[in-house]
């Protein structure tokens, strides 16, 4: 007869200590290497779109990748201690693995003319774990560009043109346009989960 009673009692004990420890609000991690173009504001921007949320607590850290040894940076077990430490029910991971400027040839007459466009990139890793299930819900690859205003060359055919090099002062708002742009898009994702039928909303 004992048993049984013990049984219960111990149920009744681990889920309130799992409804004690579960929360409710969203942890965002943001990871990102210093971009060589410019000075980077992400973090910043994407907290002043976030400030709309206030339906859901909302909280976000910036991580320093260096700490970390290996490739994918924190483990999913110390993603799951940080997000629940900070009373998180959804962990937003965002890891940026590159920050750059690239020339693409773009064709002007198929086989006869060629000339090249440069992009500003952001590009990484979007996941999100589900702390309370401890699960990872959603996993892909994330990549925002803006394309320099273009330039006309002499010579169409060749990457090391010195028509496509930007001024600094383009530069630094041809990334300040992609970082508002990747604010945007990032943000759009979290709202999307903070609507999540888990928050009653």
């Amino acid at each position: 007869m004992r048993t049984p009673i013990l049984s219960f009692l111990f149920i009744i004990l681990f889920v309130f200590c799992a409804s004690a420890v579960a929360g409710d609000g969203i942890v965002v991690n943001l990871r990102i290497p210093e971009n060589p173009w410019a000075d980077s504001h992400l973090g910043e921007r994407l907290d002043t779109y976030m400030s709309s949320i206030t339906h859901v607590p909302i909280s976000r850290n910036s991580i320093d990748d260096s700490v970390y040894m290996d490739v994918d940076g924190e483990s999913f077990q110390d993603l799951m201690a940080r997000g629940k430490m900070q009373d998180g029910h959804y962990l937003v991971d965002i890891k940026i693995d590159r920050i750059d400027l690239e020339k693409r040839k773009w064709t002007l007459v198929p086989m006869l003319f060629w000339r090249y466009r440069v992009y500003a990139v952001i590009s990484g890793t979007f996941r999100v774990l589900d702390l309370n299930r401890e699960r990872m819900v959603k996993n892909k690859a994330i990549e925002y560009e803006i394309r320099a205003a273009d330039n006309w060359q002499l010579v169409d055919d060749n990457e090391f043109d010195p028509a496509l090099s930007i001024p600094a002062d383009k530069l630094t708002n041809l990334f300040e346009r992609l970082e508002n742009k990747a604010a945007e898009k990032l943000f759009k994702e979290i709202k999307a989960i903070s609507r999540g039928n888990s928050f009653g909303k």
